[in-house]
C-alpha cells in the first residue's frame, strides 16, 4: 500500500487509509482489472473503474466489486481524490455494500 499512497491526494489520504485498512488482512486481493479510464473534456479531472476480485481469509468464495475512482491533476500529476463501490459487495471492511465513501468530491 505504500506505493499506492504516493498516488493519493493529501486531502484524501486519511479517508483512503481508513477505507483500505483491512486490505492484506481482512481482505485478500486475488486480482484487479482496469475496466475503463478517461478524462473530462476541458478539466483536469479523470475517472476510472477498477474491478477487484477479493476474498476473506476465512472464506473460499471469490467476490468481485467494481470501484469508480476520481482523479485530479495537482501540481503536474494525477492523484486519487475519491472512490466508491458501484457494483458488487464492498471490499472495504468499514464501508457498507454499494455506499459511497465520505472523501472529498472535488
Amino acid at each position: 500500500m505504500a506505493i499506492v499512497r504516493r498516488h493519493v491526494a493529501p486531502s484524501y489520504l486519511k479517508s483512503f487509509e481508513e477505507r483500505y485498512v483491512g486490505w492484506g488482512s481482512a481482505i485478500l486481493l486475488a486480482d484487479m482489472n482496469l475496466v475503463n479510464a478517461g478524462l473530462e473534456k476541458g478539466r483536469d479531472v479523470g475517472h476510472s473503474q477498477v474491478e477487484f476480485s477479493w476474498y476473506a481469509p476465512a472464506s473460499t468464495t471469490l467476490q468481485t466489486a467494481r470501484v469508480e475512482q476520481k482523479w485530479s491533476h495537482i501540481k503536474g500529476k494525477f492523484f486519487l481524490v475519491d472512490d466508491r463501490v458501484v457494483a458488487g459487495p464492498s471490499p472495504f471492511p468499514n464501508v457498507e455494500d454499494g455506499k459511497a465513501m465520505s472523501g472529498p468530491s472535488s
